[in-house]
């Protein structure tokens, strides 16, 4: 028994590495300025199963996701009341002490950081690979101060929004007696942890080649 449910949990690990995870941000912005919310939700299964966290006014709450759609959860606290200020004490200098005859007194600078500096770049590079943007969403209504620039601004946003590709969802009404932008902006992100543990590991063994490296030129 021990062992079926050691090998379904394995398959169900390897399976949540290799599908993507599903990000999403969402900002909600009413008209009332009090009342606007983010919502930030992420888990496996293509966002079947997973977490949100939402600011509301004054509080954040905690709680599990189920098919995208947010469970009753924990309210993790208000704002609170900002202590008074307290004279901030500067800790003593502590005496530098004066290395022993016959060592040495500063470290070689760049002897390490040469090396990792490569490793370090390209998994910096490859990073943003492991995220993709499945969807961008805006609806609701924007404006300036001056009508005749809302105007104007909403005529380019007609022109350009048929050349905008399918992921990219811009639903924009003009607002000529209020300024701002009132509605819903939402994110939506597949983030893949298979490939990122594969980048991971590819680093790590990167560092471990140039440890042993300096080891072995160290101690030939």
């Amino acid at each position: 028994m021990v062992d079926v449910i050691l090998v379904w949990g394995a398959g169900l690990a390897a399976l949540a590495a290799l599908l993507p995870i599903r990000l999403r941000c969402r900002w909600d912005c009413p008209t009332v300025p009090s009342e606007a919310a983010l919502y930030l939700t992420g888990g496996p299964w293509l966002g079947l199963l997973g977490l949100y966290l939402r600011r509301g006014p004054g509080s954040w709450r905690l709680g599990a996701a189920l098919a995208g759609r947010p469970l009753p959860g924990l309210r993790l606290g208000g704002a609170s009341p900002r202590p008074a200020a307290m004279a901030v004490q500067e800790p003593a200098k502590a005496s530098r002490k004066a290395w022993p005859s016959g060592r040495r007194t500063k470290p070689e600078r760049g002897s390490l950081a040469r090396p990792l500096a490569a490793p370090l770049a390209r998994f910096a590079r490859s990073v943003p690979g492991t995220l993709r943007l499945r969807r961008l969403r805006v609806h609701g209504c924007w404006g300036t101060a001056d009508p005749a620039r809302t105007g104007l601004f909403f005529g380019a946003v007609q022109a350009v929004a048929p050349l905008l590709p399918a992921r990219l969802d811009l639903d924009l009404a003009p607002d000529f007696q209020r300024q701002g932008f009132r509605g819903q902006v939402e994110v939506c992100l597949w983030f893949h942890l298979g490939l990122a543990l594969l980048l991971l590991g590819r680093l790590l063994a990167s560092i471990a080649w140039v440890f042993l490296r300096r080891r072995w030129a160290a101690h030939p």
